[in-house]
């Protein structure tokens, strides 16, 4: 009788390394939010600013993070203060919550985003298939995000129309 071994899937928790690359994260982008957001625009205009994407997550079940951020701009509707946005990113083959994370603090910084803050994370599991969006967990480094946020978000991206979306705090 043949024995049939199961693959496990790798499970990567948070380790010293990881904390100490969330701390220098969270320090680089504390360091950005406290410089001049117009300094961060140079040359860049409302007219030809483009916004991030709201929702990056990729096929599968991957660690994700709940990131807010200021536009650079000031809203059109005449007044001074510019708009919170929300954004919810996973990434395939992420080891770590900061492997989600970093990536998309940077296209935000890129684009002119102040005030960055990645509130928590946990894990997102996106089936096309299914078209169904499942979030659940938390991270060590981030944090429990707001996973009834990031919900909404994804939500309100059209891509997700027709989805079934759901969230739990429970599992890792």
């Amino acid at each position: 009788m043949a024995i049939i071994e199961e693959e496990e899937e790798e499970l990567y928790t948070t380790n010293e390394q990881d904390q100490k690359a969330v701390s220098e994260l969270q320090k680089r982008i504390s360091k950005a939010n406290a410089t001049n957001p117009s300094d961060a625009l140079e040359a860049q205009t409302s007219s030809d600013w483009k916004p991030a994407p709201s929702v990056s997550i990729d096929e599968g079940q991957w660690k994700y993070v709940l990131i807010s951020a200021t536009e650079p701009f000031p809203t059109e509707d005449g007044s001074d203060e510019c708009y919170t946005a929300f954004f919810v990113t996973s990434k395939r083959g992420a080891n770590y919550h900061q492997n989600a994370a970093e990536p998309y603090v940077d296209l935000l910084q890129s684009r002119g985003y102040h005030n960055i803050h990645v509130s928590g994370g946990g894990r997102i599991n996106l089936n096309s298939e299914e078209k169904s969006v499942r979030i659940f967990g938390f991270s060590y480094g981030f944090g429990l995000a707001d996973h009834s946020a990031s919900k909404r978000v994804i939500e309100r991206d059209n891509r997700y129309r027709g989805y079934t979306i759901t969230w739990s705090n429970d599992g890792y």
